[in-house]
């Protein structure tokens, strides 16, 4: 299932995923990995929430299952029910980075929220590892959320520190 996923074959890779779940239906990841290819790639957003949801479950400790959920309800559109996945995923965790930098994206993107947008970003770039661009795209985030808000002088440093990163 992973190869096809990688080859981008999404609807085999989803077939084979099942495939898994029906030999190992105990198996946490198989339906992570099913929950993401659905939401992500087939928009099939309610089979990606079951999957999820299955996910949880199985293994309700692990944040990165709670973070995707959270990822899925985003992308329908359902922020209120995405806040309500990270904020669990970060009960679990509280360092979980990704957590906050998807909170962020919820708060900035879907809320317009720019005041409650920044300390989720700064609190990834505070506990995280990320690659540049990610880095740079939070840093990004943290500067239009301080202009919006008409903090120009807290924008300015965010803005250069995404373009030191590039």
């Amino acid at each position: 299932a992973y190869i096809l996923e990688t080859e981008q074959d999404y609807r085999e890779a989803a077939a084979e995923y099942l495939k898994a779940i029906a030999l190992a239906p105990a198996l946490s990841p198989l339906y992570l990995d099913l929950g993401r290819v659905y939401y992500i790639k087939l928009d099939k957003f309610d089979d990606a929430i079951s999957a999820l949801r299955r996910a949880i479950e199985l293994d309700p400790a692990n944040p990165q299952v709670h973070t995707e959920l959270g990822r899925c309800f985003y992308s329908k559109g359902d922020y209120e029910a995405a806040l309500t996945s990270l904020q669990k995923a970060l009960a679990t965790d509280p360092k979980y980075a990704t957590a906050y930098g998807y909170l962020g994206w919820v708060y900035y993107f879907g809320l317009r929220q720019y005041d409650k947008a920044i300390p989720q970003f700064q609190k990834a770039l505070d506990l995280g590892r990320f690659s540049a661009g990610r880095t740079a795209e939070y840093y990004t985030e943290l500067g239009w959320s301080f202009y919006f808000m008409g903090k120009c002088p807290d924008a300015r440093p965010n803005f250069q520190k995404a373009l030191d990163l590039l």
